[in-house]
């Protein structure tokens, strides 16, 4: 996978806007005649970090605060065409306060 394009919401950013206000990502609909698409593990957990990242109404920088790092690492962290290590992803799980394990 390559890097996303820099320079905030660049290839396949998840952007937190401020307040929280990030918009939704769709729940999955019904499979039409058997065709599904299965998500990469870490693409999954990437979801799930903005999902929670959303429920706690975190805008980049204050995720950033939590982790512990800067809004840049934030948008690589929530970019799905970044390459992600899944134990970073849980430890930042962990740090803005979602407890339950990422899962794809």
């Amino acid at each position: 996978m390559s890097k996303g394009g820099g320079g905030g919401g660049g290839g396949g950013s998840l952007a937190l806007a401020r307040g929280g206000g990030g918009r939704a990502i769709p729940v999955p609909s019904s499979a039409v005649g058997g065709e599904t698409v299965e998500l990469p593990p870490v693409v999954g957990a990437k979801l799930a970090l903005y999902e929670a990242a959303r429920a706690e109404r975190l805008d980049e920088r204050e995720m950033a605060v939590r982790l512990g790092c800067s809004t840049g690492a934030v948008r690589v962290l929530l970019d799905i065409d970044s390459e992600t290590p899944l134990a970073r992803l849980q430890g930042a799980m962990r740090a803005i306060g979602e407890r339950r394990p990422a899962q794809a």
